[in-house]
Order: C-alpha cells, then sequence, then structure tokens
C-alpha cells in the first residue's frame, strides 16, 4: 500500500542528499514510512541524528502526516456504522486525547470542529462545502508551512557571524573586499570596503562624490548599525539584542536564501530584515526601516577574500611609492648635527609608537620602539616579508630622529642576527596548546554544536577572541611600563593628548573584544555560573585583585589599572583554554571555573571603563 502511494505522489528513491547536504524529501518520506532497507534506513537515522536541519523537516513532515490522516478520518468516520460504543465514548476518548497531548494544532481543531458539525444532522451539501473550504485552508497551510524553516533567528544570526571566517581558511593574511549597492530613500551608491582582518585596517571607495556619500552615511548611521560594515550580523545581533519587546519571523525565500524579519517597539529602527544564503549563512542583504520612514535598502554585489600583495599598496593609505629604505643601522631621516633634547626624542618616540598602531604593528608584531645610545629612536625588530618591512618604514616616514632597524624573517635567516636584538614575542603570538586532558566542557560543547566542524569553528573563533584581546592587553601593558609619570612629564600638551588617544583606542577596542567573548561564550557556559555575582561587579574586585586596592586618599594611577586588567585578560585566557581546549593538567572543578570566567569578564568591562575614564582624567 506505501509503494503505491509513492508511486501515485511521484515519489522514487534518488540520491539521498541534495547539493546542500541534506537529505532529500523523497528519502525522509520513504524513512517515515519504512520502506527504505535496512543499511539505507540507518543511514538516514545517523544523517538525523546529527543534522538539527534534517531532523526538524522530519519532525515537521511526521506531524503533517498526522494531521492529514486524522483529517481524512474526520471526514470519512460519518458514513461509517456507529461503533458499539456510541459517539459519546468515542467524542469523550478524543478529548481525552487532546488534553494530554496538549493544545491541538489549528489543523487538528479544524478537522475535528468540521466532524462534530456533521453529526448534528446539517445537509451533505453544506457538510461538503465546509469539508472543501477545510481542503483549501489545509493546501494553503501547507503551502505557508513549505515557506517556514525551524531555524531561530539567534542560530542564524550565530551562524552568519561565524561564515565570514570560514571564508578565511587558505588565505594568507586574508583581506576582504565587499562591493555593496546602498540605497537611502531611492538615492543609490555603489561602495567598495576593503578589510585587513590580520592588520585591522579599512579602507573604502564609492562612485559618488564625498558630500553626496556623507549624506548617505548620515542616514545611515542614525540606524545604530555599521556604515563601515553594513551587513554586519554582529551590529544586527547587537542592535536585536537591546530591544525590549521584539518580533522575529525565519522565512525561506527562493533561491537558497533565508531572511530573518525583525520588527522593534522602540529606537530609531521600526523594522530590519537580514538576507542570508541557506547553504553557508553568508549575509547578502539587509532593509531597514526608521521611525521616520527612511528607507535603507542594502545588497552586496560581489564579496572576494584576497591577500595583501594583489592589493594596490596604497590601498590602505599608505603613498604608492617610499623613498628607498635605508640599509639596517643607517637612519631613515636626516640626523641633524646637534642631538636631541629629551623632550624631543620623547616625542618623537610616541609619534613611532602612534605609526605602528596606526597599521597594527603593535599587536603581537616582534617590534618595539626604543630610545638608542646614539641619541635615536630605535625600531627594532623582525617584518614578515618585504611589503610589510616597507609598509613600517612608510609609516614612520617624517618622524624626526628615528632609525629603522627592520629586517624581514628571510634576512633574518640569512644574516642571523643576534639574539638580543629581537624582543621577545608577546604570549598572546604563541597559539601552542598542548592538551593531554580534554577540553571540560566538551559535553556541552557536543551538545550544542552537533556538527564536528561546527563545534571547531566554534572553538577556534573563541580562542582567537582571546588571542586578540591578549593582544591589546600587552599593548597597554607595555605602554603603562613605558610612560611613567617622570616620561610623561617630557611630553608638551599635545604629545600628552595623543597618548591618550592611543591608550583609549586600545581600551575602547578590548572592551570591544571582551563584551564579543562574552556573547560567544553565553552558548556554552551552564546557566548555573549565571549568578547575579558573576554579573555584578562589585568593590570585592579591589580587594581581591593581586596587586591591592589603592588607598582611599591616593587616587589610583592609570598604570597600576591597566596592570590588573593584563593580569585579568591573562587568566581569562587560560579558563577559556580550559574549558574549550583542553588542559596539560586537571584545573578542578568545571562549574567553580565557569563561575569565575564569567566574575571575571564582567569586571573586565567595568574595570575597562574606569580605565578610560582615568586615562581621560589624568592625561
Amino acid at each position: 500500500m506505501n509503494k503505491k502511494r509513492h508511486i501515485l505522489f511521484g515519489i522514487t528513491p534518488g540520491p539521498p542528499l541534495k547539493p546542500d547536504g541534506h537529505l532529500s524529501d523523497d528519502w525522509l518520506l520513504l524513512a517515515i514510512d519504512g520502506e527504505l532497507s535496512v543499511s539505507d534506513y540507518a543511514l538516514v537515522k545517523e544523517h538525523v541524528r546529527a543534522c538539527w536541519t534534517c531532523r526538524a523537516r522530519k519532525e515537521h513532515l511526521e506531524r503533517t502526516i498526522e494531521e492529514i490522516v486524522e483529517y481524512e478520518q474526520a471526514l470519512v468516520t460519518p458514513d461509517m456504522p456507529p461503533s458499539a460504543g456510541g459517539n459519546a465514548i468515542f467524542m469523550a476518548r478524543l478529548d481525552q486525547l487532546a488534553t494530554e497531548s496538549g493544545r491541538p494544532s489549528l489543523l487538528r481543531r479544524w478537522a475535528i470542529t468540521l466532524f462534530r458539525t456533521s453529526r448534528l444532522g446539517l445537509s451533505p451539501s453544506v457538510t461538503w462545502i465546509a469539508a472543501t473550504a477545510l481542503a483549501v485552508a489545509v493546501c494553503f497551510y501547507l503551502v505557508l508551512q513549505s515557506n517556514t524553516t525551524a531555524i531561530s533567528a539567534t542560530e542564524l544570526l550565530q551562524r552568519a557571524e561565524a561564515s565570514e571566517s570560514r571564508s578565511f581558511v587558505g588565505v594568507n593574511q586574508p583581506v576582504v573586499v565587499q562591493k555593496l549597492s546602498i540605497k537611502v530613500n531611492g538615492h543609490k551608491i555603489a561602495r567598495t570596503i576593503y578589510r585587513d582582518t590580520v592588520r585591522k585596517r579599512q579602507a573604502h571607495r564609492a562612485d559618488v562624490s564625498a558630500s553626496d556619500e556623507s549624506a548617505i552615511e548620515q542616514d545611515f548611521r542614525r540606524s545604530s548599525f555599521n556604515w563601515d560594515d553594513p551587513l554586519s550580523p554582529q551590529a544586527y545581533s547587537h542592535w536585536r539584542e537591546k530591544i525590549a519587546e521584539k518580533k522575529d519571523a525565519v522565512t525561506k525565500l527562493g533561491d537558497g536564501l533565508l531572511k530573518l524579519d525583525t520588527s522593534s517597539t522602540s529606537g530609531p529602527v521600526a523594522e530590519a530584515s537580514l538576507t542570508v544564503r541557506q547553504d553557508d549563512f553568508h549575509p547578502v542583504a539587509e532593509d531597514l526601516r526608521l521611525r521616520d520612514n527612511t528607507q535603507i535598502e542594502v545588497a552586496e554585489l560581489s564579496y572576494d577574500v584576497v591577500g595583501p600583495s594583489t592589493l594596490s599598496p596604497d590601498i590602505f593609505g599608505e603613498p604608492a611609492s617610499t623613498e628607498p629604505l635605508r640599509l639596517p643601522g643607517v637612519s631613515a631621516n636626516p640626523i641633524r648635527k646637534e642631538l636631541p633634547d629629551a623632550a624631543e626624542l620623547a616625542i618623537s618616540e610616541l609619534q613611532a609608537q602612534a605609526a605602528l598602531h596606526r597599521i597594527g604593528a603593535d599587536l603581537g608584531e616582534q617590534i618595539t620602539v626604543r630610545q638608542g645610545a646614539d641619541g635615536l629612536v630605535q625600531v627594532d625588530g623582525v617584518a614578515e616579508d618585504e611589503s610589510r618591512k616597507r609598509q613600517i618604514a612608510a609609516a614612520l616616514t617624517g618622524i624626526p630622529f628615528t632609525e629603522l632597524r627592520v629586517k624581514t624573517i628571510a634576512q633574518t635567516a640569512i644574516h642571523q642576527q643576534p639574539s638580543h636584538a629581537l624582543p621577545t614575542p608577546n604570549p598572546s603570538s604563541l597559539a601552542t596548546v598542548v592538551a593531554a586532558n580534554p577540553p571540560l566542557l566538551e559535553e556541552q560543547l557536543k551538545q550544542r554544536f552537533p556538527d564536528t566542524d561546527q563545534r571547531i569553528e566554534y572553538v577556534n573563533q573563541s580562542l582567537a577572541l582571546c588571542q586578540n584581546a591578549s593582544a591589546r592587553a600587552w599593548a597597554l601593558n607595555r605602554l603603562a611600563d613605558h610612560y611613567t609619570p617622570k616620561q610623561v612629564a617630557l611630553l608638551d600638551r599635545g604629545a600628552q593628548q595623543q597618548l591618550q588617544r592611543l591608550l583609549t583606542d586600545h581600551i575602547s577596542a578590548l572592551r570591544e573584544d571582551v563584551s564579543r567573548l562574552q556573547n560567544q561564550l553565553g552558548q556554552v557556559l551552564s546557566s548555573a555560573s549565571n549568578t547575579a555575582a558573576a554579573n555584578t561587579a562589585v568593590g570585592a574586585y579591589e580587594k581581591s585583585s593581586p596587586t591591592g586596592a589603592p588607598s582611599p586618599s591616593v587616587p589610583e594611577d592609570w598604570r597600576s589599572r591597566v596592570h590588573r586588567v593584563h593580569s585579568s585578560v591573562e587568566t581569562t585566557n587560560e579558563a577559556v583554554s580550559v574549558l574549550l581546549a583542553g588542559s596539560s593538567e586537571e584545573d578542578g572543578s568545571s562549574d567553580k571555573l565557569q563561575l569565575r570566567l564569567r566574575t571575571t569578564l564582567t569586571q573586565l568591562q567595568a574595570e575597562l571603563q574606569s580605565l578610560g575614564q582615568q586615562v581621560r582624567k589624568q592625561l
């Protein structure tokens, strides 16, 4: 009988998997009807167990079949001879079944209503009219259900955030080149955005004048979304999380697309939608409607991930051609006959620090800035290649009393530069982890991410966030060690403000890293660790700090707070590594470690906020 029904509806057992890697509807139906061989059924069962999408589709098909069968029974039963127990017994059992299984679905309630109506003695024509109306409603319901998807709004956004990382695989020093069409109330521009994911540089080009681009940018920024990354799922998530009352709907579009619609009752954005590709969850479009009915439409025209060598050398603002590099040990700038005084040297040193920061060379690279015995500011270290070396030289161009002593890795290997000339790399740049023991959250990871690739991707993303935060914390720590009160006193007011901007930029970026890490870890940390104490920054942190709390009568110096931040970031990295990647030693209770991690991250946010205020006040 089942085989006949499948032939009737044109279902033939083709390949089990579709091009997107999911089971076909035919195989799911055959599995439900028990018409597969033992080996084929085992294949389907194993796939459904590991794939949440196919599992949800299978459950949906089973529910739909059940409801159709109930509907057929509701139509056929009136023409059948009455049961021995009578209608009252049947209806009582039906009501009992509905009570045990919870509130019936809308389709089931329609079928039951039609059945009961047919028993009231209405004419056959009225009954058949009602049955026809119900059949139309069923068809409409099934069409509507075919456009729905089992994925939630939160999971769609999480997978969209992870999609960009996958595109970086196999590309050395990946640079994202994304071309977008942005339309605001009918005014459209094409904008190409370049994002250097390693050195945190960004540039853009537009096909309109600067004034026209600025006008569209002002309208877009009113939405609080990210103008530098308009299709950012992180920005969408950040906006959505701040909404107290919202409605989400995820629908399946044609051409393999999924669309998330979110409506809000507060804030500048009334409605927003993000469209992603279903196969890899890459964002391709975004629509926003502001409270004043401003319409913003963003569509991706192209997306590529390339190496920096394929781009023009001046794409991020460096000159297309720079002065020839001096040999190591020879000054890159003309030297005055007289040596600079201490104040001039301190200002030049700070300018060199700021220049390296602008190109991301102070985040884990083996580059140091120091005052040499020859009365010059020496920039020492190792660059990855000749292109990076020239970029560093271009950034330092025009800074007086500066001497460039940077070599490439290849040059260092040839000339065997003495070890004292090479700075010790930050621990943040060493990503090797020896894990003899499994991660403490191994079971939670498997439960949250049944797919092995997704689990590995999540762990890698979490560790990368820790590494970024550690690089920032180390950069802050070096500045705090170097700029003692005596060194700061050598700087004029303009240079002190430049130091303040440099510190504030690191602090802001570190706060963002910590916030993203909190959101990332919230997916797997146990709810038991989410206590009021773990989510409230209190004065106890000052007392528990290894450096001790400052005296109430003496304002704390910003340097001491930087050292505490650095210590907390390293503690966080160790905890995350043990929880997600394993450890070479036993590390105690998982619950205690999770609680301590949540507490440290919350206290870090409060500490960084206070640090930013202190830097602005004391410099």
